[in-house]
């Protein structure tokens, strides 16, 4: 948050302030705290709309590409990911990097999927 904060002010990533760690949780920081406000708060209802777009996706990806011989087991997915997620973690492993890169990656599968389905 604190690098969100300084890139919000102005800061340039990895000029002004030097981390370690890859620029998309930076982005996602960012985008939290414009959204909502630089503030716990702020950060967790951007982490929550967050999974639900990525729910909504993933229930639209395995409709589309037919996996289940029934569509529930489709629509439950969200349940079995997101759900767990929320459930299994302590306040302190929200919103971690590990657990957010579901969602681009998945996009990315998506992607290749579709450009090898129009070749």
């Amino acid at each position: 948050m604190v690098a969100a904060k300084k890139m919000a002010a102005g800061g340039i990533l990895y000029q002004d302030f030097m981390d370690n760690r890859q620029p998309g949780i930076f982005i996602f920081f960012y985008l939290a705290g414009k959204l909502f406000g630089f503030n716990e708060v702020g950060v967790h209802i951007f982490e929550l709309i967050y999974w639900l777009i990525f729910s909504v996706i993933l229930i639209k990806i395995f409709r589309k590409f037919q996996y289940f011989d029934n569509q529930f087991i489709a629509d439950l997915l969200p349940l079995f990911i997101v759900c767990v997620y929320y459930c299994n973690t302590a306040p302190w492993h929200l919103t971690q990097v590990e657990a957010l890169v579901n969602f681009p990656i998945l996009l990315l599968i998506w992607t290749l999927i579709e450009s090898e389905k129009s070749d």
